[in-house]
């Protein structure tokens, strides 16, 4: 079979289930492409040529994964956040796009380096790697999670840009129990969908590790205990920059107006309050 037989039928395999063919083709094309490793422009070039009995049954295999709903990310291995490329785990959680606000509020805060961050549910790393590639130089970024594999994809992704830190594997509010170390800032992608709000989502969401999407609490429970917990983790005047679900930003502001003082907050690309950051008063 040729490439652009497989990758036509292919697109008719997937358009099947989401109707649209535009992205079905896009979807085949980045999937195989991960299996052959190869560039876009190599596939056009060799776009008659017949692919390997072996590349053809893998990639249908996948297809048809992508068919059951099963995460394009985990299929081919990687995900792109803030313009650069993360190897992305089975069983971590997926970074979108919303989150790369985090990336521009931490840009708008002045620091006097050097710095000491944590990135609290850290999944693949993509928040801290890229505070620490787009900041200053001397900001030193501590990872942690409780999730296994996602502390070794962070492993992974550290080394893909060559650069080192402290990973704790544990849970944070335990790890803030015992540990006195405390950071300039923390930046935060909390678990903040509410379990009826869960029953509703698209499936492939549900492939994905439920700890680091659902919250007790309507969804508010994550931001209650960081709210109450900010000096257990935060240097006096600290900054905690977190992301916002749909429609939460006003709820999670009083959550936070006993403590800390709500600086300002970074829209997304549909124009909602997404980033949000706040100072500790003391």
């Amino acid at each position: 079979m040729k490439i652009y037989e497989l990758l036509n039928k292919a697109t008719c395999v997937l358009s099947k289930k989401n109707k649209n063919k535009k992205i079905s083709y896009k979807e085949s094309e980045i999937i195989l492409l991960s299996i052959i490793n190869k560039s876009r422009d190599y596939l056009y070039r060799n776009f008659k040529n017949n692919v390997n009995k072996k590349i053809v049954i893998k990639f249908l295999k996948k297809i048809r994964k992508r068919v059951n709903g099963y995460p394009l990310q985990y299929l081919t291995g990687y995900e792109i956040f803030y313009g650069r490329k993360f190897h992305i785990y089975r069983g971590v959680f997926i970074p979108r796009s919303d989150s790369e606000t985090l990336i521009e509020a931490l840009k708008k805060i002045k620091f006097n380096a050097p710095i000491k961050c944590i990135d609290i549910g850290s999944g693949s790393g993509c928040l801290g790697i890229t505070a620490a590639l787009e900041t200053t130089p001397n900001m030193d970024v501590t990872f942690i999670d409780i999730n296994k594999n996602a502390i070794k994809n962070t492993r992974k992704n550290l080394r893909l840009y060559n650069l080192k830190a402290q990973i704790i594997y544990q849970s944070f509010f335990k790890y803030i129990l015992k540990n006195k170390q405390k950071f300039d800032i923390a930046i935060c992608n909390p678990p903040y969908i509410s379990y009826k709000k869960f029953k509703k989502l698209q499936k492939e969401v549900k492939f994905e590790p439920k700890n680091a999407l659902l919250a007790e609490k309507d969804g508010y429970d994550f931001y209650i205990k960081l709210a109450t917990s900010g000096e257990k983790f935060l240097k006096p005047k600290g900054y905690l920059i977190i992301e916002a679900g749909d429609n939460m930003a006003k709820n999670i502001k009083k959550i936070f107006s006993i403590k800390w003082n709500h600086l300002f907050s970074v829209k997304d690309y549909i124009n909602k309050e997404r980033a949000l950051v706040f100072q500790l008063r003391f």
